[in-house]
């Protein structure tokens, strides 16, 4: 078969300690190349070259840490969440309840408030497509999109049935939800809740301590990331820099 013609083809083919990292580099990819391209055309099943791709960088990457993914061209959307805290959509959080898709979250100011959905919601389609088999990682997809496009969803809401039409909007997230002086007051302790880690967050965070400490003087603080999804390392480094000693562990 020509899997078994790849392993014998292949074999022979070793790396040592004291070669460049380039020199691997370059003779990794064209290993990695010459793989992709004899499964591709000979397997004796039709297979996916895009799909087969991605399966290939899923599993190099699924041999570093959880937090290191690869997000193509398709998910824009997502790289600009990620950078930018800013996505098309319509203000809505939604989560799995009782194996249905249930609004959890309504920002305020946005379309879906504007239009009338509520907390507890039931999502039935979007776009009519139908939701009853749909994957949750797909809801993203579905509900955002290219800022000022439609999108339409059928409501279930104490038994009824309910069509609402959205235009979807630029969205933007907070990276600090909540900053204060955690009680009893006088103790100086603040209070910082990060939401994530974009371009933005850095300035977040020093315009939270430079408000809080006009307020009295900060004895301690608090950086509470639970819930936090991550996003730019950098990010989270210059964050650091302000908030701990020069080469901390």
């Amino acid at each position: 078969s020509a899997v078994t013609i790849l392993v014998l083809l292949f074999m022979g083919v070793t790396f040592t300690g004291d070669d460049d990292i380039y020199q691997k580099i370059g003779r990794n990819m064209d290993l990695f190349g010459q793989v992709y391209k004899e499964i591709a055309l000979n397997y004796v099943d039709d297979i996916d070259a895009d799909k087969f791709m991605e399966a290939g960088i899923e599993g190099m990457l699924g041999t570093l840490d959880p937090y290191t993914n690869y997000i193509d061209e398709d998910s824009r959307d997502q790289i600009d969440l990620i950078t930018t805290g800013k996505y098309g959509g319509v203000g809505i959080t939604v989560g799995i309840r009782d194996s249905q898709f249930v609004i959890t979250d309504i920002m305020n100011g946005y379309e879906a408030q504007k239009k009338g959905l509520r907390i507890g919601d039931v999502i039935l389609q979007i776009d009519d497509r139908d939701l009853s088999n749909e994957k949750p990682d797909n809801m993203r997809t579905l509900v955002r999109g290219p800022v000022g496009t439609d999108v339409r969803l059928k409501i279930q809401r104490d038994g009824e049935i309910i069509d609402f039409n959205l235009v979807r909007q630029e969205i933007i997230l907070k990276n600090v939800s909540y900053f204060g002086y955690l009680e009893p007051k006088d103790k100086g302790i603040a209070y910082i809740k990060l939401d994530r880690f974009t371009n933005i967050s850095e300035s977040e965070i020093e315009n939270s301590i430079k408000t809080l400490k006009t307020e009295r003087d900060m004895k301690g603080l608090v950086l509470d990331l639970r819930d936090n999804g991550g996003g730019l390392l950098d990010a989270a480094i210059g964050i650091l820099n302000k908030i701990v000693p020069k080469s901390s562990l």
